[in-house]
């Protein structure tokens, strides 16, 4: 859920083990342009990059990768200009907590979530949660890079504030009536959390465009300020320019904020 300027040790050491594993020369062109950012591409654990790397393994620049990619668990995607160093990408994320098969398998009781498993575990009772991994009011968020250069990203992990809760505002997400808790959390019992799903719900790839729409109204169906409807338009008109556009249809009259975290400013045109 966390998105800097650095790069995990985690994704280079499974890189560099691919690469070993499967003589994948594109991956091991990834795990090198990750080291050559400096800072940027630091390794905190040399340890597997000993285990791991194979010199024989020579880089291949992945030309031929299809440079859009949904990813249907996470309920996100990836679009690039290319593979150049000076390549415009893109990242969006909109699912529920636990990601697609977690979160539908915990939603029919299947294991590691049945009557079974949770007595196995030392706690039967329904109403008591299993965590499903890392999560943050971020359904909706989204990145954009130029080559290594960050115009939008998040500023969770670069700002700490007082109270550890995810909030929504380190995310390039929409705000209801100015609250940090606009969308529903991850501790919640089963039968509110089933009621928090999100996704995708439209994908589509072209020469000259790529388009989304994503529906978060399951996240953002929290009490007092629950949405009748969220869906988040993005169309991205090859090769730089992106127009998004959020449908709100609330119960009652609210005030929105659109938050997007710029990273050299911005300025608005017209009213």
């Amino acid at each position: 859920s966390d998105v800097s300027a650095t790069h995990s040790s985690a994704s280079t050491s499974a890189l560099r083990f691919c690469a070993d594993r499967f003589n994948d020369g594109c991956a091991e062109w990834a795990a090198r342009h990750i080291a050559s950012q400096g800072s940027k591409g630091r390794v905190r654990d040399p340890v597997f990059e000993i285990l791991f790397f194979n010199p024989e393994v020579q880089p291949v620049t992945p030309t031929t990768w299809d440079p859009d990619i949904r990813l249907t668990d996470l309920e996100g995607v990836i679009w690039r200009s290319g593979w150049d160093d000076d390549a415009l990408v893109f990242g969006f994320k909109c699912g529920p907590y636990g990601a697609r098969s977690g979160y539908d398998r915990q939603k029919a009781g299947l294991p590691p979530f049945n009557e079974q498993e949770r007595e196995d575990w030392g706690d039967p009772r329904p109403e008591v949660q299993i965590t499903l991994g890392h999560h943050h009011q971020d359904a909706g968020t989204f990145w954009i890079y130029k080559g290594a250069t960050a115009l939008t990203r998040e500023t969770f992990g670069s700002v700490v504030k007082e109270d550890p809760y995810p909030w929504a505002s380190l995310h390039n997400v929409v705000l209801i009536d100015g609250r940090d808790d606009s969308q529903r959390g991850s501790n919640m019992k089963a039968a509110e959390r089933f009621n928090a799903d999100a996704g995708i719900v439209r994908c589509d790839h072209a020469d000259t465009y790529n388009y989304l729409v994503a529906d978060a109204t399951g996240r953002y169906n929290r009490p007092p300020n629950p949405l009748r409807e969220y869906l988040r338009h993005v169309l991205w008109v090859k090769p730089g320019y992106f127009v998004l556009v959020d449908r709100l249809v609330a119960f009652q009259p609210h005030d929105f904020d659109w938050v997007c975290h710029f990273t050299g400013g911005s300025t608005v045109e017209g009213d």
